[in-house]
């Protein structure tokens, strides 16, 4: 509820600013081709100054937050899923080392799918989309086992 009215408000904004008498649109300028541009637009050109670094921070700072709890909850699923049925009893500076490499692991891998895919000219929705196919409905099948 709360970002919807913060989102509205941002959009009556900027859709004000270029309303203003003597301005003129980017889309009717020609400086964008379609609407879904403005608001990078208006944050590089007539945003306040400092601004866009707020927001490209706010976003790599999701970003990391957001794929750092990714590995950490890949390395604890595996370690608790495949390491503990080889190594029960491994004392604890083992878990840590073991589930370290793992998270670099797995973290390299990422990368490296990420990199493969902007060589290949794959676009990353329809990719995500097929490793989810090829991948849930295993899963799917062992849990309902």
């Amino acid at each position: 509820m709360h970002i919807c009215f913060l989102l509205g408000t941002c959009g009556l904004y900027i859709h004000s600013f270029y309303a203003a008498p003597g301005r003129i649109s980017p889309v009717a300028s020609g400086a964008i081709t379609s609407g879904d541009d403005i608001v990078p637009y208006f944050l590089l050109q007539d945003g306040p100054p400092g601004f866009i670094g707020i927001i490209v921070s706010a976003i790599l700072g999701c970003t990391l937050s957001v794929f750092s709890g990714g590995l950490n909850a890949a390395a604890t699923c595996s370690y608790v899923d495949i390491v503990t049925i080889f190594r029960p009893d491994a004392p604890p500076g083992s878990i840590v080392r073991t589930s370290r490499l793992l998270t670099v692991a797995f973290g390299c891998g990422a990368t490296g799918v990420a990199v493969c895919g902007s060589y290949l000219k794959v676009d990353i929705i329809d990719f995500s989309n097929l490793a989810s196919g090829l991948f849930n409905g295993p899963v799917c099948a062992v849990f309902l086992a």
